[in-house]
């Protein structure tokens, strides 16, 4: 119980700094009780960190992904302004 507590400050922690999962580094390694039949309440807590870090790490792809969206719209949309001001000139 001492253990899941530990994690739970550690990951409140990183929370509130706004630090992602995956920079937990060896917390978010694969268990080595991984594909054991270890039932262990370590090993459950292990495993469900390895999972938490793998969907965090899904999701800063995803935010990445978005930006990088984000920042090709601005540029279309300052492109469509040009334009626009190029046919009003033209007029």
């Amino acid at each position: 119980m001492e253990i899941q507590n530990n994690f739970k400050k550690v990951f409140l922690g990183f929370a509130i700094l706004g630090t992602s999962f995956s920079q937990l580094g060896a917390y978010c390694s694969m268990p080595d009780c991984m594909f054991s039949l270890d039932k262990s309440e370590t090993c459950k807590l292990e495993k469900k960190i390895y999972e938490v870090c793998k969907k965090a790490d899904k999701v800063s792809s995803l935010e990445s992904k978005v930006s990088s969206l984000e920042s090709k719209v601005r540029s279309l949309e300052s492109k469509v302004r040009s334009l626009e001001l190029d046919l009003m000139i033209s007029k």
